[in-house]
């Protein structure tokens, strides 16, 4: 048996990304298929890998007079978290502070945490619970505290 010639078959598989190759050379008959799992993990990391970049650069804006919009760094579904002071899920009127996650995105079964950057009131929920959301699409907006304590 050639072995060289089967190496060579799957180096040019791996270099193609092809999940199944067939060559027949003489009274050789060689079926190669590769493993879909590699494939798959291949976009799930490549993916996991954008969301965390794009988790990263949280996008905040300014509206007016100290109001922040945070907007969805990537696109999956919302779920909003129950605020521990109130015992119900957030809404307006609530206080976040800095580094406290508000809501969830799910997004290829991975859960991403929604964080504020900023301490406030929330003055406006933009989604719900179970929504669809699109990527930089705006979720809340919250007036700055000022580093006051409500």
């Amino acid at each position: 048996m050639n072995f060289e010639l089967i190496e060579q078959v799957i180096k040019i598989a791996k270099q193609h990304d092809l999940l199944k190759i067939s060559v027949e050379c003489d009274e050789i008959k060689i079926n190669i298929e590769m493993n879909k799992q590699n494939q798959n993990d291949k976009c799930i990391n490549n993916a996991y890998k954008n969301s965390v970049e794009s988790m990263d650069s949280l996008n905040e804006l300014t509206v007016n007079d100290g109001d922040y919009m945070i907007n969805a760094p990537l696109l999956g579904t919302v779920v909003i978290l129950i605020n521990n002071n109130t015992g119900e899920k957030y809404k307006v009127g609530d206080l976040i502070t800095k580094g406290q996650a508000f809501c969830t995105i799910e997004a290829m079964k991975m859960i991403n945490e929604i964080t504020s950057d900023k301490e406030g009131i929330i003055t406006q929920m933009l989604v719900t619970s179970n929504q669809f959301v699109e990527y930089d699409q705006p979720l809340i907006k919250i007036k700055e505290n000022g580093g006051n304590n409500v």
